[in-house]
């Protein structure tokens, strides 16, 4: 019975009949008792239904909810936020309100979520933390297949973890994250997954590593409506170039390059996160 109302309220706005809608998949009078939300329907019938109505399941629970973001993404919202402004007790804060909410739903998202607030935290402190003792890194350890939920953890938790356990666990994500391209044809995820390792090494670093994912992300044969792909290939080629022991003239041409093209994007804040992350590097 969930979601069956917002299937009856979508199922109009597309001016549909109910006729239009089941047509051989299921009667009309079953239908109307899941649609009134007193019965429930077998699994094929629903995933029938969201294709008649050219729905994926995702957009149903986004409507469902009023079109407000899943409870996950509001908290890592509100992490990367805290993150930014290197403010560990607000972490710390979100950390109560995550273990209140699990003691009520039990729900693995919210424990996993306290243990990226405990890494983040151990980051801003500099103290070294367990990792083996941290139950999100104890979950992308033992998961074999990933989507878009672990590569979003990793993304996330990835600038603190450190480089042996990173490339364990990225060879564990890149296994299976190209298979995602095709739901997200305009983010490639495996190139933002290499990408941000890349960084995460460098920052650590670990040259030799990074000039390694470096020499994998120029394997891509990047599509020209991958735009921000593009703008980071330019970035990497300008590290691998200062890596590698070229001239700086020759890796700032990379670089110039690099500024220019965000200049005519007017990407003011990219070009400002570009220049930091060089010359920090």
């Amino acid at each position: 019975m969930v979601l069956s109302k917002t299937i009856a309220k979508i199922r109009k706005e597309k001016n549909l009949t109910v006729n239009d809608l089941i047509r051989d998949n299921m009667s009309k009078s079953s239908y109307n008792r899941f649609a009134a939300g007193k019965a429930d329907i077998h699994s094929h019938y629903f995933i029938e239904l969201l294709k008649r109505l050219h729905v994926t399941l995702t957009e149903l629970e986004y409507i469902d909810r009023g079109y407000v973001p899943k409870d996950i993404n509001i908290y890592l919202s509100r992490i990367k936020k805290f993150f930014n402004k290197r403010d560990a007790n607000a972490l710390k804060g979100i950390i109560k309100i995550l273990e209140s909410e699990y003691s009520k739903i039990h729900n693995t998202e919210y424990q996993h979520l306290i243990g990226l607030c405990e890494i983040l935290i151990a980051r801003l402190n500099h103290y070294k933390l367990d990792m083996n003792q941290n139950i999100l890194y104890r979950y992308l350890i033992n998961t074999s297949s990933w989507t878009r939920y672990e590569i979003i953890l990793f993304n996330n938790s990835l600038f603190y973890i450190e480089p042996e356990t990173l490339s364990i666990l990225l060879s564990n994500a890149l296994k299976h994250v190209h298979e995602l391209d095709d739901l997200n044809p305009q983010v490639v995820e495996e190139f933002r997954l290499l990408s941000n390792a890349i960084i995460s090494l460098l920052y650590q670093q670990e040259p030799t590593l990074a000039l390694y994912y470096i020499s994998k992300l120029e394997e891509f044969q990047v599509k020209e409506e991958h735009v921000y792909e593009r703008i980071l290939l330019l970035f990497f080629k300008g590290i691998r170039k200062k890596l590698e022991g070229y001239s700086e003239i020759e890796y700032n041409k990379e670089f110039n390059k690099l500024y220019f093209i965000l200049d005519v994007l007017q990407m003011e804040e990219q070009k400002r996160i570009f220049k930091n992350a060089i010359a920090k590097l």
